[in-house]
């Protein structure tokens, strides 16, 4: 099987239904735990805080995760 070193996602939960974006969710925390590195645009704080170990707010300043 492939391994991902990096993805790079730009609103990956935007517009989901609850259920798939919880699955989505489980999806990518299980590629992180496999080492792969996530890069993520979103605006829902609930899941980066789920997922990141850093954020950078769009002014450029780090912002604290989860």
């Amino acid at each position: 099987m492939l391994q991902l070193r990096l993805l790079v996602l730009d609103e990956p939960f935007s517009a989901l239904d609850p259920a798939l974006a919880v699955a989505l969710l489980a999806l990518l925390q299980d590629l992180k735990a496999q080492g792969t590195t996530l890069l993520l645009a979103s605006h829902d704080k609930a899941f980066m805080g789920a997922l990141c170990d850093r954020v950078l707010g769009l002014g450029g300043a780090p912002s604290g995760c989860g």
